[in-house]
């Protein structure tokens, strides 16, 4: 069965095709969203559960900011958090992410974010390095 809704990479809205331009429709969506551990999006609003069709991820990391001892990111819904570097990645097609919203949703990093972030990190022969909060994070692919 195909969804009735889709996110695209750039975090954009689609219903039956045409494009959700209402923020408070989104945020609606994005409050009812669920993340399962086979990598399935849902909107369970009430006692309805729709699956939603996402090209990537429906968090996008827009904004990286260096503060003393952490990151804070800012994401596609306005929403800031720490971003927690445990949780990074760099995939094999070499995109950028991390989790978000306690851990529960993989968001990619747009370009402009990584090169905030990666504009902290130095090489040390081996692998990029990030050092923040008297810790060490390795920047490489999984």
């Amino acid at each position: 069965m195909k969804s009735k809704i889709f996110v695209d990479k750039e975090g954009r809205w689609y219903y039956e095709g045409n494009e959700i331009i209402r923020d408070e429709i989104v945020q609606e969506f994005l409050n009812a969203l669920e993340y399962d551990e086979e990598g399935r999006y849902w909107i369970c609003l009430r006692e309805d559960k729709e699956p939603i069709e996402v090209e990537d991820t429906v968090f996008l990391v827009r904004q990286v900011e260096k503060m003393k001892d952490s990151f804070i990111i800012t994401l596609n819904d306005g929403t800031k958090e720490y971003m927690d570097l445990e949780t990074f990645w760099i995939d094999s097609r070499g995109v950028p992410y991390c989790l978000v919203k306690n851990k529960k949703f993989p968001a990619r990093l747009g370009r402009m974010a990584f090169y905030q972030l990666a504009q902290h990190a130095y090489y040390d022969g081996e692998n990029y390095i990030i050092e923040v909060g008297g810790k060490r994070y390795i920047l490489n692919r999984s």
